[in-house]
């Protein structure tokens, strides 16, 4: 997928450079054909905007909908099955920036899972699953430039536990887009990996920071 080949910045900043290239070649057009071009560049750049806009819309209603059907963790097996897990007070670090993420990859989690465990197609699920990496780079990369200012004594073995999780979670992309069967162990991670494992372990590396 597109935003999996280029990088972050340049992914969101598409649609702006797709209007200013239209407008440079109508700025500079000598030509029917780089008029044409320089439309087409612009509508193209609105389209992708709005399209990107509309996703976020509907994301947000369908983690709206993942939070009020959630369940807390301590009665939700790891399985495909098992519901979703809700956000709990417990997880708090007291690091308003890692909070906030925390409560956001809960929110992406749990909407994953719920399509793990419905009929979603598997373009709704990969869509998905790629998101919830993504949000996971982003994350990393805010706790690990937090921890770096503090001085964190366990940065490295942090670090060494980030990469580890995003090479699982690419390894379990990559197995899905090749056809496996694989929604028990998307599951698995989700809940027991990302959810259980960092959301939930994270508050005792941060509280005191």
């Amino acid at each position: 997928m597109l935003m999996r080949i280029l990088p972050g910045w340049l992914y969101s900043r598409l649609p702006v450079l797709y209007v200013l290239a239209g407008v440079l070649a109508l700025v500079f057009a000598s030509h029917w054909a780089a008029t044409f071009s320089g439309i087409m560049l612009i509508a193209a750049g609105a389209l992708v905007f709005l399209m990107r806009r509309e996703a976020k819309k509907s994301g947000r209603r369908r983690r709206s909908a993942a939070a009020q059907g959630a369940v807390h963790p301590a009665h939700a097996p790891a399985a495909v099955d098992s519901g979703t897990l809700k956000w709990d007070s417990g997880f708090e670090c007291g690091h308003k920036v890692i909070d906030r993420q925390h409560r956001d990859l809960v929110s992406r989690a749990n909407e994953l899972l719920l399509a793990l465990s419905g009929q979603h197609s598997r373009a709704d699920i990969e869509l998905l699953i790629d998101e919830l990496i993504e949000k996971l780079e982003e994350h990393f990369r805010t706790e690990e430039a937090i921890a770096e200012a503090a001085a964190h004594p366990d940065l490295d073995e942090h670090r060494e536990v980030h990469r580890s999780l995003l090479a699982k979670a690419s390894a379990l992309l990559a197995e899905f887009q090749g056809g496996k069967a694989i929604r028990a162990e998307l599951a698995s991670f989700v809940s027991e990996d990302v959810l259980a494992g960092h959301v939930a372990g994270e508050r005792e590396v941060f509280a005191a920071r």
